[in-house]
């Protein structure tokens, strides 16, 4: 049972209690870009680092990096399992664990293995039932029971060749070079069978009262338990796959998989003694051995076959750099210089050169980003919800800017501006453990990621741009301004609105022959398929309407308006959903966000409406 597992951890705290301080000072940019497959794929060390200090503590952890923080837990585990480091905000699962209530809620591997194990029987009848059963105190008590044992398989990882508080009879360390006593676990591994083949003599002899024992004896049957422990606490930890395949195999080892399957081979020793001289730098606190051993084992691992060196660096890079976020800030500052030129008649054109110039550079580092994204993965950057977030708030920035460059008013400036700030903020809610991983097989087909998903994913951004113009309408005749020119918007609206239902209903075609290649049905009713249908039926409806004057001016920009919400719905709504291909999970967080954009929507439409209403009848 997992909740064993709590125990193990417990007793290993003794085991690694000899170890000191970690070391603050060192250059991590080596150890960063080491190769590690995670979630399917080769990555850099930092990436793994910063999606499991965002898993377990929500945020940075003071001044320490996500790289150092993992160098910490990997070398100095004794230390890093006193860390400050779960966060645990319900109150329900707080008091359900018996955790005490803290202003930062913050709370150590330590503390969280005490209290899972002192609730073994509480956590074992959770973890049995369905997360949909569950409330959310005790979701969040499995969260955080999910998230204690990933920790305690990186803080174990090393600990084959991390020192072990362990120490022989003297009569048995006859077994070892005189030269080079063990420390390790590895030290002791190969000498392992004639250890317990001793203590089983001694056992034979003596049976089971200890009291018999001699000071020796005991210390043998000591060592072999503590050996024992370590051993069994490994068993099932393969989360650091860091050691390159050997003989031809794919999947990459952590060093105790490597123990466990029996897999050494000189290729593999040269890296684990790397590794090995990497730890004892640390413990050391000695810079330069650290720096000569990171850079040794990053030349000995990015030499295997299938990893692309390049790619780590720009991996490590993109995250360091942020491109995405300095992107949403040129945005935010964009559109806040276009609404200000829109208010100074005197500063219109050098504000509105200055937004547009802002607005160009937020679009130069969110397309980077895109295509550093797409050489990272050899993939298009759609495969997932937040990667759809990305590419449609760049179509609608993109073609807002294209707006602006044709009309020249201010319109395409609040376009590019609000889409592009907006859609990127929103992404933050789904990007949190983002880590650029693999596809599942369905899709995990270019092609398809081509037609399809980008034909589908760009008729959501020309659709929010349609919806964002027809705002920008209606509050222009809401306020007063000239009717003409609020028209010559609209009539932008209405074209980009068409431009909306070619790719929509394009994408919605492509997605059909898809499915009926991958399941075998051209359509399912699937809520994500209905979805794609909702937005274009609400389009044709729009433009027929208009086209055949049974929509006036007033109801097209209405429903062009409300087009936002049949789009949010669609797009993420469906999403959301515990049902369906394209089911993402249900959050009520997610569910209240979307809850709360299309009721201020609605509310913005029918207030709307009724002015221009009673504005077109007084006249």
């Amino acid at each position: 049972m997992r909740i064993r597992r709590c125990a193990l951890n417990l007793a290993m705290l003794w085991l690694l209690s000899a170890f000191p301080a970690h070391a603050a000072d060192f250059s991590y940019d080596a150890f960063a870009a080491l190769p590690i497959q995670h979630e399917g794929r080769i990555k850099p060390l930092e990436t793994f680092a910063l999606v499991h200090l965002e898993r377990f503590h929500g945020a940075a952890l003071g001044n320490e990096s996500a790289i150092a923080w993992l160098a910490h837990a990997m070398f100095d585990p004794a230390d890093a399992m006193q860390q400050p480091l779960f966060v645990l905000k319900d109150a329900d699962a707080q008091s359900m664990l018996g955790l005490p209530a803290r202003p930062d809620h913050f709370y150590s591997f330590s503390e969280v293995t005490q209290a899972m194990a002192a609730n073994q029987k509480l956590m074992r009848s959770l973890l049995q039932r369905p997360v949909q059963e569950l409330s959310p105190g005790q979701r969040a008590a499995v969260e955080l029971y999910e998230n204690t044992g990933l920790f305690a398989q990186i803080t174990l990882s090393c600990t084959s060749f991390l020192r072990l508080n362990i120490d022989l009879p003297a009569e048995e360390m006859r077994l070892f070079d005189r030269g080079q006593p063990p420390s390790a676990f590895i030290d002791y591994y190969k000498r392992l069978p004639e250890l317990q083949a001793s203590l089983r003599a001694v056992v034979r002899r003596k049976g089971e009262d200890l009291r018999a024992y001699t000071p020796a004896e005991m210390q043998l049957a000591q060592a072999a338990q503590r050996l024992s422990v370590t051993m069994e606490s490994s068993r099932d930890n393969t989360l650091l796959r860091v050691v390159p395949p050997q003989w031809g195999n794919d999947a990459w080892l952590s060093p105790w998989a490597m123990f466990h399957a029996g897999q050494g081979s000189p290729e593999t020793a040269r890296i684990i003694g790397l590794w090995r001289a990497l730890a004892a730098a640390y413990q050391a606190h000695d810079a330069a051995s650290w720096q000569r051993a990171a850079s040794a084992l990053v030349r000995e691992s990015q030499a295997v076959l299938g990893v692309r060196p390049s790619a780590l660096a720009l991996e490590v890079l993109y995250y360091r750099v942020d491109p995405l976020g300095k992107s949403m800030g040129l945005y935010a500052l964009g559109f806040v210089l276009t609404v200000l030129g829109l208010g100074m008649a005197g500063l219109r054109r050098p504000l509105r050169v200055a937004a547009f110039a802002t607005a160009c550079a937020g679009a130069f580092l969110h397309c980077l980003s895109i295509f550093t994204r797409i050489y990272i993965l050899e993939r298009p950057p759609v495969g997932t919800l937040y990667e759809s977030l990305l590419f449609v708030s760049l179509i609608a920035a993109g073609f807002g800017l294209y707006l602006e460059y044709r009309l020249r008013n201010n319109l395409g400036l609040l376009v590019a501006t609000l889409a592009g700030s907006a859609l990127l903020f929103t992404s933050q809610s789904f990007g949190g453990e983002d880590s650029m991983g693999m596809l599942i097989a369905v899709l995990n087909t270019n092609f398809w990621l081509v037609t399809h998903v980008l034909c589908i994913t760009s008729g959501y951004g020309f659709g929010l741009v349609a919806g964002i113009i027809a705002h920008v309408y209606l509050l222009m005749r809401c306020v007063g301004y000239d009717a003409d020119k609020a028209r010559r918007y609209l009539r932008a609206g209405y074209g980009t609105a068409l431009i909306a239902l070619l790719f929509t209903a394009l994408g919605t075609i492509l997605g059909g022959i898809w499915a009926d290649q991958s399941w075998g049905r051209f359509w399912g009713w699937d809520p994500k398929e209905n979805g794609a249908l909702l937005i274009c039926l609400w389009l044709i409806w729009l433009l027929h309407g208009r086209i055949s004057s049974r929509l006036r001016e007033r109801g097209f920009a209405v429903g062009l308006a409300l087009l936002n919400v049949v789009i949010a719905l669609s797009w993420l709504g469906v999403n959301l959903l515990a049902t369906g291909l394209h089911s993402y999970g249900f959050t009520d967080k997610a569910a209240w966000a979307l809850a709360a954009f299309c009721t201020v929507e609605f509310a913005f439409a029918a207030v709307a409406y009724t002015v221009l209403w009673r504005r077109d009848r007084a006249a």
